[in-house]
């Protein structure tokens, strides 16, 4: 809008009953299998850290504050303050190093950022008010842009600031609500209950020279890697699994200079330039594709990858695709549901037997609690993801596939070793390295563990509340 409210321009997004519609319809594997949801991070933090107490192999330290790393003999040696400021040092193969776009880990480390502040800046009031919730239910401001609704009475409030220099303490946070309610047309005052936070916050863009440490045994992650604005970003600020799996897939990723780094980031340049619009790239949003020890590959050919349009594939390495089943409510993704999953379409009984020794084996020999879906009668479920079988990740992504079971005990032992890591597939370094391996969220299933994440609970410089 101008400064006399009048529209200029707007994306024609679909509201959420349009899109849970759209997915109904097109029930064809190009559509996900819920609509998106915007989260706060406020809340996502909450729920990590529940979900990270629940588990047993995950040892949490909370209020531990980074002071400093030495890297020898193969290990890391970190030193940490807890919050009886008592020193603690934890010694580990590897460090990963989530604590922000202010990262203290990646300076110890003596790797630099590249980039930096972009020209914006922006205040962030984050507020409750039952007067607004209440407006908002009954219509007005249903669909505001800069206020976002974290849940129930508190928003946070977004004002584009015109000088850069300006600090949260010289602006009545207030008055920022009412100017950011009212848009383009002066002010528009409500009640608000209780201003929670006030800040300035600084949008940057800027990438780490490296990865990891020249060792290889501090792996940078989320914004201690790359520092990107949310808005668009496709997930650049999550980035932990990514780097863990560059990692280990394939070290020399993580060295600049060589001549094939610089050929695939030419060609990730060339890419990221010509990808279009913003926000109805479907195929970056769904189209992720593993390129890992840990895919068993089929050695079928790989699927053209388009930024805009989303064509489902269980090719190993592939996201399995959302198929609603017979009953019009449970997805193929339900089935998955974050354990380690055969999908079996399989009739003849033949291949049921070799199936059945299948599982257990997983289960006794491998440790994977495999879950075993069955779909006898689901023909356009089973049409759309083209194979009998397919053993899938907790992740949703295919590991391995195939129409019929190896009835060698041997084989299917070695299908196992390989996904869970054990070995790595004789055709995997065959395989050419290209942009999709930078593009898609590549992993790999090993018990690869770190002993400490380091995570900084006071950096709000680039994120703001």
């Amino acid at each position: 809008m101008n400064e006399d409210g009048l529209l200029l321009a707007n994306w024609a997004l679909p509201s959420m009953k349009e899109w849970q519609d759209e997915i109904q319809a097109n029930n064809n594997g190009s559509q996900p299998a819920e609509t998106g949801q915007r989260c706060s991070q406020i809340i996502f933090e909450t729920w990590m850290k529940r979900k990270c107490l629940e588990q047993p192999l995950i040892d949490c330290r909370f209020g531990y504050d980074f002071q400093s790393l030495v890297e020898s003999d193969g290990e890391v040696t970190a030193t940490f303050t807890d919050q009886a400021n008592d020193t603690r040092v934890i010694r580990s193969r590897f460090l990963v190093s989530c604590d922000g776009g202010q990262s203290r880990v990646r300076k110890s480390a003596g790797v630099k950022m590249v980039g930096g502040q972009m020209l914006a800046t922006m205040l962030l009031v984050h507020f409750r008010s039952r007067e607004l919730a209440k407006l908002r239910r009954f219509g007005r401001f249903g669909r505001f842009g800069m206020p976002f609704l974290l849940t129930g009475d508190t928003f946070t409030a977004h004002l584009m600031l015109d000088n850069p220099n300006i600090t949260a303490t010289t602006l009545d946070p207030q008055e920022a609500i009412y100017r950011v309610l009212a848009g383009a047309a002066g002010k528009y005052p409500v009640k608000i209950g209780q201003i929670l936070v006030c800040n300035i916050w600084h949008p940057n863009l800027a990438l780490a020279e490296h990865y990891a440490s020249d060792s290889g045994a501090v792996i940078l992650a989320g914004d201690a890697a790359h520092k990107d604005p949310p808005h668009g970003g496709y997930g650049m600020s999550s980035g932990v699994e990514d780097a863990l799996a560059w990692y280990q897939d394939n070290p020399k990723l993580l060295t600049a200079g060589t001549p094939a780094g610089i050929a695939l980031r030419e060609k990730l340049s060339s890419y990221i330039t010509t990808s279009g619009s913003e926000y109805r790239d479907r195929g970056i949003e769904l189209d992720s594709r593993y390129k890992s020890a840990a895919i068993s590959s089929d050695n079928t050919e790989e699927p053209p990858y388009d930024v805009k349009t989303y064509v489902s594939s269980t090719r190993p390495g592939h996201r399995a695709p959302h198929v609603f089943l017979k009953d019009g409510k449970t997805s193929t993704v339900d089935l998955i549901a974050g354990q380690w999953t055969l999908v079996d379409f399989v009739d003849s009984c033949s291949d049921s037997t070799a199936v059945d020794g299948f599982v257990p084996m997983a289960r006794k020999q491998f440790g994977i609690p495999l879950n075993h879906a069955v779909l006898r009668s689901e023909q356009a479920a089973h049409s759309i993801w083209g194979t009998n079988l397919a053993l899938c990740r907790p992740d949703g992504h295919v590991a391995w596939r195939a129409n019929t079971m190896p009835e060698s005990a041997e084989a299917r032992k070695e299908i196992l070793a390989t996904v869970t890591g054990y070995q790595i597939h004789e055709d995997y370094n065959k395989r050419e390295m290209d942009e999709d391996r930078v593009r898609a969220k590549v992993g790999i299933a090993t018990s690869f563990q770190t002993a400490v994440l380091a995570h900084d609970d006071d950096d709000d410089d680039d994120k703001g509340v």
